[in-house]
């Protein structure tokens, strides 16, 4: 494969993953929105709610909205870690065996720096969400709908499920902004010439 083949092939899978990301992320600020308002507008929920959780539901309606955006996001971040790997890859050609189309100077070595740093923090941040935050609404959910509770457990489950919950809220809108912000740095730094010998 030529030099100029690979670098396309390259090329096209680091915006195809930067693109992907992106709109994911994107798409499930929409579909979170639409899955919670859908359900609440709803006279009754769709589905069974376990009869052991049944009790402790306030909002039956936000329950199982709560419970299908969670699945979403199970989902969404396998193709999140699929769409990193797939970066850091390309990153990683372009760093070295493409080192000689990366630029040098101006403001396109500004932005390629720019580009490099907020992917290693989209990625830093999907890790903290996968590791740390994601198991801590599970857990807190958990804890919040089980069964034989005290009132103090419930409310303490509560808050923490309310606390990781909005900085999952955060986390995400951090992503998209990096990656919004990536993605026009890359159109700077990936010019793709080579740099004269």
């Amino acid at each position: 494969m030529g030099n100029t083949t690979a670098w396309r092939l390259i090329q096209g899978c680091y915006w195809l993953a930067l693109g992907a990301w992106f709109g994911a992320l994107v798409m499930l600020a929409i579909s979170a929105a639409a899955t919670f308002h859908t359900m609440n507008s709803l006279p009754t929920p769709m589905g069974m709610i376990p009869p052991e959780v049944e009790a402790s539901v306030n909002n039956p309606a936000e329950f199982m909205a709560g419970m299908i955006v969670g699945q979403v996001i199970d989902w969404l971040r396998v193709m999140q870690w699929t769409c990193a790997v797939v970066l850091v890859i390309a990153v990683a050609s372009h760093l070295s065996v493409f080192r000689g189309r990366m630029p040098r100077a101006g403001l396109a070595q500004w932005s390629n720096t720019l580009r490099v740093m907020l992917l290693a923090a989209v990625v830093l941040i999907l890790s903290a969400d996968s590791f740390y935050v994601s198991p801590g609404i599970k857990a807190a959910r958990i804890a919040r709908y089980g069964t034989d509770r005290s009132d103090s457990q419930v409310k303490a489950a509560t808050e923490s499920f309310d606390k990781y919950h909005e900085l999952s809220i955060r986390l995400v809108r951090m992503q998209v902004v990096m990656l919004g912000v990536a993605a026009l740095a890359s159109a700077y730094a990936l010019h793709g010439e080579p740099h004269p010998t």
